[in-house]
């Protein structure tokens, strides 16, 4: 009875996972466009901003308390650079 009990909360867990990584996927475009149209304020032309989703590893803890994947910011400034971790070049 526990056993199910608790497979049927992971069930539900998962699910709900799912559902909160669509909804992070559908507002990234929304914020790229958004910080894009920022930056260019500031003089920027060529920034790219980019919301990358890398998925947690799956096995028995294929979650976190932050989900199934783990969003993180790339900004990129210059013209031919790659995007980088904003977490890596902000000062």
């Amino acid at each position: 009875m526990l056993v199910t009990a608790i497979a049927a909360e992971r069930g539900r867990l998962v699910e709900n996972a799912k559902i909160l990584s669509g909804r992070r996927r559908e507002k990234a475009a929304a914020l790229k466009a958004t910080i894009e149209a920022e930056i260019r304020t500031l003089g920027m032309e060529n920034a790219h901003f980019a919301v990358v989703f890398r998925e947690i590893p799956e096995g028995d803890a294929a979650f976190n308390e932050k989900g199934i994947d783990d969003p993180e910011f790339y900004l990129s400034t210059n013209v031919g650079e790659e995007l980088k971790p904003l977490r890596g070049i902000a000062s």
